[in-house]
Parts: C-alpha cells; structure tokens; sequence
C-alpha cells in the first residue's frame, strides 16, 4: 500500500503557526518531551511507501520509537470497508495512502483542545502560540523550534500569565488540574480508547467535545466524533 507522508502528517501541526512544528516542503519537523529528555524529529517520504525519520536531542531514540504510530504503521487497512456508500469510496480511493497516526504526546495536545473551548479557532491557535513561545524552551536540533511547557511549568504560571494569553479563569485552570494528571494523561496512548475517555470525562471541565477532539490526534481513533462541535454539523449536513 502508499503511503501518504504529508497528508498522514498534517494533524502533526496544531495550526500554520505552532512554534512545536514546521513543514519545509515534504518534511515535517516537530520538538517534543519523551521520557528520555527533549528530542526534535524530522521526517520524510522516502519513495511511494516509505518514509525516513531523523531525531536530535537526549530523548531523540525514545521520540524515533513512536515515529512509526505518528505514520499510522500500525493501522489494520483490511478491517476498512468503504463500500456501503459511494460518497464514502470515492474519498477513500482518492486518499489510499492517509493513514490515521496517532501522535501519543496526549498531554500537549489535550492543552491546545482546551485553549479551543468556546472560543473560535483563530483565537485558541493565537493563544497557544503565545502559550509556547513564552512558557517553552529551545528545541534541540537544527530547526529554530520550541518546545512545548513542561507540566511543571504549566502548575507554577500564575493566572495573569493565562490572562496574557487571552485564556481566562476557566480554561486556565482546566489546563492546571490536567497538569496535575499529566502521567496518567499520556500513558492513556497504551489503553483502549473507550476507557481513555472516561477517564478524561471524569477531569472537571472535560467533556464529551474535548475529549473526542483529543482522541481524534492522540489515540488515532478512527471512530471519534466531535459531538457538539459547532462546524460539523455543517460539513456533514
């Protein structure tokens, strides 16, 4: 089967002005945490099924790991089955290559989804930005990157940091009492995604919206639907 490098890759940037990610061309770049330490990753197509991954950092052997889930290597392309509509087997002959990856940094992506709560998009991409730039540190690697706060970082920010962000009380606490939780929120890449949004919903400020907008990145669930989202009706309708 093809594989669709850019367009698998692209729900790797959070918005065209993520100070986590970049797309020169073909090649994405994104810093993340790992266990290991911080690590920046780049990859590439290499040919019509295969992709090279490069990695710079303390952590980069941890963030080269998981490159294969970012690239949805690990999705069943058997168990999918377009025929029941036509709509549905045009758009899938049309993308034989997309793959649902799954970008297991739970905890980073769960802050932006959370910015993105009530507000329009525009809005919780600019905050986020800010967010990174001014709470991040330097990525390693040769791409001027940053990388994401530390949760640690995030618990000690007062709420005027929030304030300058444009992210009032609310969020801003929602995004502190998931810090606290944040070991539990990233190891939830390793357990059934029904189970991973229960235990999210039982976060207070969590809902059914949030938490499927999440697990449509993190998890790779192909079967997410974001209830309650105010643009998909439209686009479905």
């Amino acid at each position: 089967m093809p594989l669709d490098v850019v367009r698998t890759l692209a729900p790797l940037r959070m918005s065209s002005h993520d100070p986590t990610s970049r797309r020169h061309g073909d090649t994405y770049w994104k810093a993340r945490h790992t266990a290991d330490g911080p690590a920046t990753v780049a990859i590439r197509p290499s040919g019509r099924r295969q992709a090279t991954c490069w990695a710079w950092g303390p952590g980069s052997d941890a963030a080269l790991e998981r490159c294969h889930e970012w690239l949805g290597l690990d999705d069943d392309l058997e168990a999918f089955d377009p025929s029941p509509h036509p709509v549905v087997v045009r758009l899938a002959a049309g993308r034989r290559g997309v793959r649902m990856g799954r970008f297991s940094d739970t905890f980073e992506r769960l802050v932006p989804v959370v910015f993105g709560q009530l507000v329009i998009g525009k809005e919780a991409k600019r905050s986020h930005s800010r967010f990174v730039h001014r709470f991040g540190e330097r990525a390693p690697g040769p791409e001027e990157l940053r990388l994401s706060p530390t949760p640690k970082r995030i618990i000690e920010m007062g709420s005027f940091d929030f304030h300058r962000l444009g992210v009032e009380r609310r969020r801003a606490e929602i995004v502190q009492r998931a810090a606290r939780e944040a070991s539990r929120i990233d190891r939830l890449i390793d357990i059934e995604p029904a189970d991973a949004y229960r235990f999210l919903q039982r976060l207070r400020g969590i809902g059914p919206w949030t938490a499927a907008s999440l697990g449509r990145v993190a998890f790779g669930d192909p079967d997410s639907v974001i209830v309650g989202d105010y643009n998909l009706p439209h686009t479905v309708a």
